[in-house]
């Protein structure tokens, strides 16, 4: 992949998809998350970025990435549902960060308090979780009406210390958590231990694939999921007309199982 793709990017080049996320205790859809999809890196899209951080088009792209998740996403027909949006540290850090802030609130005011920052992990800014700096901007987030995530817990520069200190709505288990959890006692204990530590935080697990993964995930008292099983990356139509009911059903078999 070039660098010259980064400056021809636009809106247009730009597809949006949804993943839902279901609240285990009700099973109604707790929000969606945004991914970027183009067709300049079909597949790639991690490619893609870490091409435009190495050009110095990390901000520039990132924004473009959150404007169009907010932009495509039927906020006045989902009405209760919240909009989980991926974010690096280092955007929310720029120094333009806070006006971006302002004209999306004022674009799109059906927005203001449906969105959750998802605070991307990435080793490039691990330095950056220890920044008072950063503290202070996600503190200034939450005080304006804004939810946080911590994403990829387990997996990245995440850890223990760094959820106690910014105390997220919302913590997202790394995919490696759900693979094989209804066989595996220690990471069974492992989650009972987050899910008591944690009680005011949200534990999201995300990369559900397994029924039986899913009924681990409830008798944990896990407060969310998402993953293929239950929901694809898909267009918000193509959810409201079909998956919505797809896993409905499949919650109504697993408890009658």
């Amino acid at each position: 992949m070039d660098a010259h793709v980064l400056k021809e990017l636009t809106y247009e080049d730009f597809q949006f998809v949804y993943q839902p996320i279901y609240a285990l205790n009700s099973w109604e859809t707790l929000g969606f998350e945004a991914l970027l999809r183009t067709a300049f890196a079909k597949g790639q899209i991690e490619e893609l970025f870490s091409l435009a951080r190495r050009h110095n088009y990390l901000y520039k792209l990132d924004t473009m990435a959150i404007e169009g998740a907010i932009k495509n996403f039927p906020f006045e027909v989902l009405k209760s549902e919240d909009l989980f949006i991926n974010v690096f540290p280092s955007t929310l850090l720029h120094p333009h960060f806070q006006l971006f802030l302002t004209y999306l609130l004022n674009n799109y005011k059906n927005a203001k308090h449906r969105i959750v920052w998802e605070l991307n992990e990435t080793l490039h800014e691990k330095i950056l979780w220890e920044s008072s700096a950063l503290f202070a901007r996600v503190m200034s987030l939450k005080e304006a009406g804004f939810k946080i995530a911590i994403d990829d817990f387990g997996a990245g520069a995440a850890a223990m210390r760094q959820v106690s200190m910014y105390e997220p709505h919302y913590m997202k288990l790394d995919r490696s958590y759900a693979e094989g959890l209804a066989d595996c006692k220690q990471k069974k204990d492992l989650i009972d231990l987050l899910v008591n530590y944690y009680p005011h935080t949200n534990l999201i697990l995300e990369g559900v694939e397994r029924d039986k993964d899913l009924a681990a995930a409830i008798s944990l008292n896990l407060h969310a999921a998402q993953g293929y099983l239950l929901g694809m990356p898909q267009s918000i139509s193509s959810y409201l007309t079909y998956n919505k009911y797809r896993s409905l059903f499949r919650r109504e078999r697993l408890l009658n199982s």
